[in-house]
């Protein structure tokens, strides 16, 4: 990786995180909308990196949406999160605060 025409190093992913790749997403929809092709998207991930974790972020996505991929071993959870504390202290927490 160079920045600048300077040699910048860092460590591959896998192993900044003991060897495994890990993988965000945010889902901010309406659980219906969840689709065969999101399902296929996560299964890409597993696919190539079959070692990897897959968190996805949402308020409306039920964990039984990713049941199946769980159930055969993958490391893949679906977890609430608090939009409030996520933005607090980043310069969106004054926009935020705009849409209450």
């Amino acid at each position: 990786m160079s920045t600048m025409g300077e040699n910048v190093s860092a460590l591959p992913v896998e192993v900044e995180f003991g060897g495994r790749l890990r993988f965000m997403s945010i889902w901010t929809t309406d659980a219906t909308h969840w689709a065969d092709r999101n399902v296929r998207g996560v299964e890409s991930v597993f696919f190539h990196h079959p070692n990897a974790s897959l968190t996805i972020y949402s308020n409306k996505l039920p964990a039984s949406a990713v049941g199946a991929i769980a159930s055969l071993g993958f490391d893949v959870r679906v977890l609430p999160y608090n939009l409030t504390q996520l933005l607090h202290g980043t310069p969106a927490a004054p926009w935020l605060c705009k849409l209450s």
